[in-house]
């Protein structure tokens, strides 16, 4: 399972995507009974890195996708 987010410059840096996922983790858990999330950004998105690092994601990969290097975090739930 593969969690993503997506927000307008304009609304960038404001919390929203950590507040989104301090919800859904817990539910993906308890609900969904999950084991693990994904998520992939690009390399150069410092912002989206420190926040799935600051979640406890761990990176588990790097990879070239739409023209540019990614990376992929994953965390254990």
């Amino acid at each position: 399972m593969e969690v993503s987010y997506e927000f307008l410059p304009e609304h960038w840096g404001q919390g929203y995507a950590e507040e989104a996922l301090n919800a859904f983790l817990p539910f993906a858990m308890q609900e969904l009974n999950l084991t693990s999330i994904l998520a992939e950004t690009q390399l150069q998105n410092s912002r989206s890195i420190r926040l799935l690092q600051k979640l406890g994601m761990q990176q588990t990969r790097q990879l070239e996708r739409f023209g540019e290097q990614q990376v992929v975090y994953r965390l254990d739930l």
